[in-house]
């Protein structure tokens, strides 16, 4: 299902980039905020951002993962804002329009983890109808079987084979 753990390395870098470029032109280019602690809450942001993505944005799907994204953003840079943002009184504002790009810039992201990192075989998104995982209305499925007795089974196939040769020296 997964294209093996050189894409995992080069999402997150994807990622990563995309979080560190946002940031840095709202809170350093716009809100003066030090471009070490851009530095920082970006790496954090991208870290557990990237967990989530992994294991929650093949169920949830790119909308709702992208809603996730802002909440956990939002108030990563919130909490973050309070240690290391020069003291202004605007912290929830710089957190909530942060974390309303980097929602937007998600979007895109999951997208392009949905291409490259997840489901190569099928080349489809993980939320997608024809997901082989989950059926119509997004449950996933689940495969049931039973035991084989190979001994049952040698004997069922000796018995097919001494039918089909009976068969063909009736019918040649």
């Amino acid at each position: 299902m997964y294209s093996g753990e050189g894409s995992y390395v080069k999402g997150f870098f994807v990622k990563w980039l995309m979080t560190l470029a946002i940031l840095w032109i709202i809170l350093t280019g716009i809100y003066n905020v030090p471009i070490v602690s851009t530095l920082l809450i970006s790496i954090v942001v991208t870290g557990i951002g990237y967990a989530a993505d992994i294991f929650v944005m093949p169920f949830l799907g790119n909308p709702l993962a992208a809603a996730g994204d802002f909440i956990l953003s939002a108030v990563i840079i919130w909490v973050m804002g309070f240690f290391l943002f020069p003291a202004t009184d605007g912290h929830l504002l710089i957190s909530l329009i942060s974390s309303a790009v980097l929602a937007l810039g998600e979007l895109a992201f999951h997208r392009y983890m949905a291409t490259s990192v997840f489901d190569q075989e099928t080349n489809s998104e993980p939320w997608a109808d024809n997901h082989p995982y989950f059926d119509y209305d997004r449950n996933l499925r689940a495969e049931f079987g039973e035991e084989f007795d190979m001994d049952e089974m040698r004997r069922a196939h000796e018995k097919r084979e001494k039918m089909k040769k009976e068969n063909e020296k009736e019918n040649p």
